[in-house]
């Protein structure tokens, strides 16, 4: 069950088959409560169990899978992903497509849109246990494909995206951040025909903190009357742009580490030992790093990601 508390195993069990129309995740002792009611005969006592052990499956699944954190870190999310693993109307494929959706409205709304875990609550639980009972409007993929887009029918792709990334602090949450890089890098391999280098990957997730992999192009603090001076327009003020989407890039900690204050060119000399991630490779074929390179880059990450979080055709 490891990582997973046995608590929370029994009440999103619990919420997805037994759930009241409240729309909330089931309190432990309720869930529990629901559980003994149902269990009037030894049969069912094995149904039960069977619920049990499957949800434990799932939710070790979610919570293993460390490039899916910034989704699966809201109880309602978990719930509905689970929902959706175990239901049995739908197919492997479509499956497959189903959870890419959720993945996308969860993040639209929790990630880029910046709701907390208090928003959407009663949406989510609802139709998890919809979906899990093959209830109506919840009985067949495109049925639920279609409530999945309803999820996030108050938060549109583009608005989401400019709040989320256009002259924003990204580095605030690092975690986030790592999750769109890392979405990126994942695009760019898939666009030059190349497999993700597997090692540099594993350095990257690796490291329980997620603001030692992202790595300043122009750094946080650069050295008074060095290598950086001028490379802002005048009077802008450094913080405005340093820790926006378009100045980022993941690195392993030592090189990011060793990286630091250095100018531009010593930094390509220092990325060119993690050439394998595509982002890198972008990077050293600029000349030079300053604000407008800054500008540009962020605004090809943001219609990137209009096309990564925008939901699924039908």
């Amino acid at each position: 069950m490891e990582p997973v508390p046995g608590q929370e195993v029994l009440r999103v069990a619990a919420t997805i088959r037994l759930g009241d129309e409240a729309g909330k995740p089931l309190k432990a002792e309720k869930a529990l409560s629901k559980f003994r009611e149902y269990c009037d005969d030894p049969e069912k006592t094995v149904t039960v169990s069977t619920w049990l052990y499957d949800t434990a499956d799932e939710l070790v699944n979610l919570q293993s899978n460390r490039y899916w954190e910034p989704v699966v870190g809201i109880l309602q999310a978990r719930v509905l992903a689970v929902a959706l693993m175990l239901t049995g109307t739908l197919t492997d494929s479509e499956r497959e497509r189903a959870l890419d959706q959720w993945q996308r409205v969860t993040f639209r709304i929790y990630g880029l849109s910046g709701k907390d875990s208090r928003s959407n609550v009663g949406d989510y639980v609802r139709l998890a246990k919809n979906v899990m009972n093959g209830a109506e409007g919840a009985a067949r993929y495109s049925e639920i494909m279609t409530s999945l887009r309803q999820l996030g029918a108050k938060y549109p792709i583009d608005s989401s995206v400019k709040e989320g990334l256009e002259k924003t602090n990204c580095y605030d949450d690092a975690e986030e951040t790592r999750y769109i890089l890392w979405h990126y890098e994942e695009h760019l391999a898939k666009t030059a025909h190349v497999q993700i280098n597997k090692e540099i990957r594993e350095a990257i997730w690796q490291e329980r903190s997620a603001s030692d992999t992202i790595e300043h192009i122009f750094p946080q603090s650069p050295e008074p009357g060095g290598a950086w001076d001028g490379k802002l327009r005048k009077h802008q003020r450094i913080e405005s742009h340093v820790h926006r989407i378009g100045n980022l890039i993941l690195l392993p900690q030592p090189l990011n580490e060793e990286a630091r204050r250095q100018g531009f060119a010593e930094k390509k000399n220092i990325y060119a030992k993690s050439e394998g991630l595509r982002m890198v490779k972008e990077i050293m074929s600029e000349k030079d790093w300053r604000q407008q390179e800054i500008e540009k880059r962020e605004k090809k990450i943001i219609e990137w990601a209009k096309t990564a979080w925008v939901d699924l055709p039908d």
